[in-house]
C-alpha cells in the first residue's frame, strides 16, 4: 500500500547528491585533464586528436552506466522491498552483462582502431594520435564498466562516501599521470590516455574495500537466472547508455560541421565547450544518479510523498545550478577558453567562448531532462526514460544541427539550447500523462 506522508528526505537526498556530483566531477575531470595537458603538450592538433576520439569514450561510458544503472536499479528496488537476499544475485547478472559488453569494445580495439579514426574524421595530419587513443581506451574498456558498475552498487547499498573516494582517487591520479607522463617522460597522446585508463584501476581498487568492510550486502559470485534477465537490466540502464552514445554520436557530427564551416581551428574551439560542458553535464548527471537509489527505494517501498518530494528538490537544486554555470560563462567565458588555448589565437578564444555562452544556455532544460529521465528508469517506466534520452542525443539535435549549419556557425551553437528545451518538454508531458494515468508518483 503506497504511503502519502511527507517524510524528511532532504538529509538523504543532499548526502547522496553531493556525494554523486563529486563522483562524478572527478569522472569528468579524465577528458578535462587530458584536453589542458593535450593542449600544452601538443597543441590545436592535439586538441583535435582528442576531440574526435572523445566519442568512444562516450560510448564505453554509456555502457558502463548502463550496466551500472540497470543492475543496482533492481538491487535498490529489492532493497526497499525488503528483499535483502537479491543483491548477489542481481550484482553476478550485472557482471555477466559487463562482460558480454566488453568483449566487442576489445576487439574493435586491436583490429579496427584506424578504420574507426578514419570514421571519426582523422585526416593525415590528426591519424596517428586519434588511432593511439582509441586503440589504448578500448582496450582498457573492461576496467571502466566495472568500475563503474561497482560504483553504482557501492552508492545503492549505502556506501555513497566510498564511492566518491573512489571516483575521487581515480581522478587525481589521473591529473597526476597526465603531467608525469606527457613532460617528465614525454610519451605523447599514449601517455595521456594510458594516465586516463590507470584511474577506474585504482578507483576499483578503493571501491572493493567495500567487501573488506564486511558492509557489503552483495558478493561478486556466478550469475544465476535466465540470459533473458540482463534484457531487463539493459531496459533500465538504456537510458544512460542512450544519453552517453547520442552525446558521442552528436560530438562526431559537430566536428564534422564545424570542420566544414572552419577547419581545424573551429573543431578545436568546439573541443574546448565539448570537454568543459562535459564537466558541467557530469553535475546533473551526478544529481540523477545520486537520486536513482533514493528513487528505487521509495518506489520498491511504495512511498509517494518521498518521491514527489525527492524530485521537487532535484529540479531546484538542477536549475539553481544551471544559473550559476551560465552566469559564469557569461563573465569568465573568454579567459576559461583561453586556458586551453596556449597558442594565444585570438581567433580560436573568442570562437570557443561565444560557443560556451551559447551552449551553457541549455543546461536550464538538460538539467530537468536527465533528472526526469532517471525518475523515469527508477520508477519502472523504461519506455519513458528512452524516450527522454533518444530525444536529448540524436533525434532533435542532430537534425536541428543539420538545418542549422547552413545558417553558419552561431545557428549551429543555438542548436543545442532548442534541442535540450523542447525535449525538456516532452519530458514534462510525459510525466503529467503518467501522473494523470496513476502510473507514476508525480509531483
Amino acid at each position: 500500500m503506497r504511503s502519502n506522508k511527507a517524510p524528511e528526505i532532504s538529509g538523504p537526498f543532499f548526502q547522496y547528491v553531493s556525494r554523486s556530483v563529486l563522483s562524478m566531477l572527478g569522472l569528468s575531470l579524465y577528458i578535462l585533464a587530458d584536453t589542458f595537458f593535450i593542449s600544452l603538450a601538443l597543441g590545436p592538433d592535439g586538441l583535435t586528436a582528442l576531440n574526435l576520439a572523445i566519442p568512444v569514450y562516450s560510448l564505453i561510458s554509456g555502457c558502463g552506466i548502463m550496466a551500472g544503472m540497470g543492475g543496482s536499479t533492481r538491487f535498490a528496488m529489492a532493497k526497499g522491498a525488503g528483499k535483502t537476499g537479491e543483491g548477489s544475485r542481481l550484482f553476478g547478472q550485472t557482471l555477466l552483462l559487463v562482460l558480454l559488453l566488453a568483449l566487442p569494445l576489445v576487439m574493435t580495439g586491436l583490429l579496427f582502431s584506424r578504420p574507426l579514426s578514419l570514421l571519426l574524421g582523422a585526416d593525415e595530419v590528426t591519424l596517428g594520435n586519434t588511432g593511439i587513443y582509441l586503440k589504448t581506451l578500448l582496450l582498457f574498456s573492461p576496467a571502466f564498466l566495472l568500475n563503474q558498475a561497482l560504483l553504482f552498487f557501492v552508492r545503492a547499498d549505502g556506501g555513497p562516501g566510498l564511492a566518491m573516494a573512489a571516483s575521487l582517487t581515480g581522478s587525481f591520479s589521473n591529473i597526476l599521470l597526465d603531467w608525469v607522463f606527457l613532460f617528465p617522460l614525454r610519451l605523447g597522446m599514449f601517455g595521456a590516455v594510458l594516465a586516463t585508463c590507470m584511474a577506474p584501476l585504482l578507483s576499483t581498487a578503493v571501491c572493493s574495500s567495500w567487501f573488506r568492510q564486511g558492509k557489503a550486502s552483495f558478493r561478486p559470485g556466478l550469475p544465476r537466472g535466465p540470459l533473458s534477465s540482463l534484457g531487463g537490466l539493459c531496459a533500465l540502464g538504456g537510458g544512460g547508455l542512450i544519453t552517453e552514445l547520442s552525446s558521442g554520436v552528436v560530438i562526431v557530427l559537430f566536428n564534422l560541421i564545424f570542420l566544414r564551416l572552419g577547419g581545424n581551428n573551429a573543431v578545436a574551439a568546439y573541443g574546448i565547450v565539448a570537454n568543459l560542458a562535459l564537466v558541467a553535464s557530469s553535475v546533473f548527471t551526478g544529481i540523477s544518479q545520486g537520486v536513482q537509489p533514493l528513487f528505487g527505494r521509495q518506489y520498491g517501498a511504495g512511498d509517494t510523498a518521498a518521491s514527489r518530494k525527492t524530485l521537487r528538490l532535484g529540479i531546484a537544486v538542477s536549475l539553481g545550478l544551471s544559473a550559476i554555470m551560465w552566469i559564469v560563462m557569461l563573465l569568465w567565458g573568454i579567459p576559461l577558453a583561453g586556458l586551453f588555448n596556449q597558442e594565444g589565437s585570438a581567433t580560436l578564444t573568442l570562437q570557443a567562448a561565444k560557443g560556451l555562452r551559447i551552449y551553457f544556455f541549455g543546461f536550464f532544460s538538460a538539467g530537468c531532462g536527465i533528472l526526469l529521465g532517471t525518475f523515469f528508469s527508477s520508477a519502472g517506466h523504461p519506455g519513458a526514460a528512452m524516450t527522454v534520452s533518444l530525444l536529448r542525443g540524436g533525434m532533435l539535435t542532430v537534425p536541428l544541427a543539420l538545418l542549422a549549419s547552413l545558417l553558419g556557425e552561431t545557428a549551429v551553437w543555438l542548436s543545442i539550447p532548442v534541442a535540450e528545451a523542447l525535449t525538456a518538454l516532452t519530458a514534462l508531458i510525459l510525466a503529467c500523462r503518467l501522473y494523470a494515468a496513476g502510473s507514476a508518483d508525480i509531483p
